[in-house]
C-alpha cells in the first residue's frame, strides 16, 4: 500500500468512492471539488488530501485541514472492495502528521466550507472508526429542509428599517456589524455569498447601520444552501428575520431550486414557524483533544505480550482527559502510572475516585508516563494512544502487529 497526496486529477475516482460510501447523500463532482481542492482561505488554511493506492489503483482517500492551532478531519472513504484491510488506518496515520501542535481536531465541520456539520450516525462504521481513535461525541446538530412553494414575504410592515440586497459599498458596515455581533467566520461566509449572482446577501439597516442579515449560496450551491443569518439584539422583535429569510428563499426558488437546505440549525422553531421547514438530517459532532506533546515511546517485547511506553506533556487549552482515560483503561492494560517521578501501581480495577485523583495530580504536574501491556488484539494500546496522544504511535503499533 502506498499513501501519497492526491489532486484534482483523481477527482473522478474520489467521487466514485465517496458516492458509493455515502448512500444518504447526493452530490456532484463539482461540489466535491469545492470541498477538497477549492481552499477559500489560502492565507490561513492548509488543505491536504491523501490517497491510498494498491498497484496504482486508488482505494481510499482522507482529507485534513489545518488553521493555526485548530485542525479538522475532513471527508474520507474507502473503496468497498478494499475495506477491512487497514486502508483507513494507514490514511489516518498520514493525516495525523499534519496536526502537530493542534489543540483539538474536529470532524467535518470546517467553518465556511463544510460538506456536513458532523457525521450522520447512519454511517455506523465511520462512528466506530473515529471512536477507536479517541474522538468523542460532544454535540448533536440538525439540518432542516423547506419546500420552496411560496408565497414569500419580502417586505416589512414598518418604515423603521430598510431591507435590501447588499452591495459592495456595504463592506465597512458589514465589517463593523460582524465585529460586534457574529465574528470572523460568519463574515467570511457572507463574503462568499456576495460572490453569487445575484448577490446572495440581504441586509436590514437602521439608518446607515446594519442590524440584521441573511445569506444563501455561500457554498454547496447545488443543494440550495441557506445561511447564515442573524439579528443584532437591539433589532429583535420587529420581524426582520422572517423577511430576510423569505427574501433568500425567493432567490433560491428563482434560481430553480425546489427546496432549500438550512444547515447547522440553531432556532428550529423559528424556521418551522416562518417557512414550514422540517428537520431532515441529524449529525453527531466529534472531536478529539489533541493537546498532548509526545515526548517518547518504545515497545518492549516480552513473552506473549509487549509493553508500550507512552510519555508526553499536556499542552492543550481544554481540560486534560487523562483522568477519563485512566478510568477507562486501567483495568484493561495500564499497570503503572508515573507522575513527577512518583510511581503508582495500578494493577487490576481502579475506583473512579482514584482515577480522578490521578488525573488531577497529572494536570498539576503537566506530564505523564504510562506503561501499557499490549495483548495480541492490540485494541487496548490503540485506544489508549488515541485518547492520550496527538498521533497514533505508528512505528510502535507497526512493530507490535508483528508480535
Amino acid at each position: 500500500m502506498e499513501i501519497r497526496t492526491v489532486g484534482r486529477d483523481f477527482l473522478g475516482d474520489i467521487h466514485s468512492i465517496l458516492a458509493e460510501s455515502l448512500p444518504h447523500d447526493r452530490f456532484s463532482a463539482a461540489l466535491l471539488h469545492e470541498k477538497l481542492f477549492d481552499n477559500p482561505r489560502p492565507d490561513t488554511d492548509l488543505y491536504h488530501t491523501f490517497g491510498a493506492f494498491d498497484r496504482n489503483r486508488l482505494t481510499g482517500f482522507m482529507q485534513s485541514v489545518r488553521r493555526g492551532d485548530r485542525a479538522w478531519l475532513g471527508l474520507f472513504a474507502v473503496d468497498p472492495a478494499f475495506r477491512r484491510r487497514g486502508v483507513a488506518s494507514a490514511l489516518f496515520e498520514r493525516v495525523q502528521e499534519t496536526w502537530p501542535g493542534a489543540t483539538d481536531v474536529e470532524v467535518l465541520a470546517l467553518p465556511g466550507n463544510y460538506f456536513a456539520p458532523g457525521l450522520d450516525p447512519r454511517y455506523t462504521a465511520a462512528l466506530g472508526f473515529l471512536e477507536r481513535r479517541g474522538f468523542e461525541r460532544f454535540k448533536d446538530c440538525v439540518n432542516m429542509t423547506v419546500d420552496l412553494t411560496g408565497p414569500f414575504v419580502t417586505r416589512l410592515t414598518t418604515d423603521d428599517f430598510t431591507v435590501r440586497r447588499a452591495t459592495a459599498e456595504d463592506a465597512p458596515r458589514l465589517d463593523e456589524f460582524f465585529t460586534r455581533h457574529f465574528g470572523e467566520d460568519w463574515r467570511f461566509e457572507v463574503q462568499r455569498a456576495q460572490r453569487a449572482l445575484p448577490v446572495g446577501l440581504h441586509v436590514a439597516l437602521s439608518g446607515e447601520r446594519v442590524v440584521a442579515f441573511a445569506a444563501h449560496s455561500s457554498q454547496n450551491r447545488e443543494w440550495g444552501f441557506f445561511g447564515p443569518m442573524g439579528t443584532a439584539p437591539e433589532a429583535e422583535g420587529h420581524g426582520l428575520g422572517r423577511v430576510l429569510l423569505h427574501r433568500c428563499l425567493a432567490d433560491l426558488y428563482a434560481a430553480g431550486h425546489g427546496r432549500a437546505v438550512i444547515p447547522w440549525v440553531g432556532p428550529i422553531s423559528f424556521y418551522a414557524r416562518h417557512c414550514g421547514a422540517r428537520v431532515d438530517r441529524v449529525f453527531w459532532r466529534y472531536r478529539r483533544a489533541a493537546g498532548v506533546r509526545l515526548e517518547g515511546d518504545r515497545l518492549l517485547e516480552g513473552g506473549e505480550t509487549a509493553v508500550l511506553t507512552v510519555a508526553g506533556r499536556w499542552t492543550g487549552a481544554t481540560p486534560c482527559p487523562v483522568d477519563r482515560a485512566i478510568q477507562r483503561h486501567v483495568a484493561r492494560g495500564v499497570h503503572r502510572v508515573v507522575i513527577d517521578g512518583s510511581r503508582l501501581e495500578a494493577i487490576g480495577d481502579a475506583a473512579p475516585g482514584q482515577a480522578t485523583a490521578w488525573g488531577g495530580r497529572l494536570r498539576e504536574a503537566g506530564g505523564f508516563l504510562c506503561f501499557v501491556r499490549v495483548p495480541p488484539p492490540l485494541h487496548t494500546a490503540m485506544e489508549l494512544a488515541g485518547v492520550l496522544t496527538t498521533a497514533v504511535i505508528r512505528e510502535t503499533l507497526a512493530d507490535a502487529q508483528t508480535l
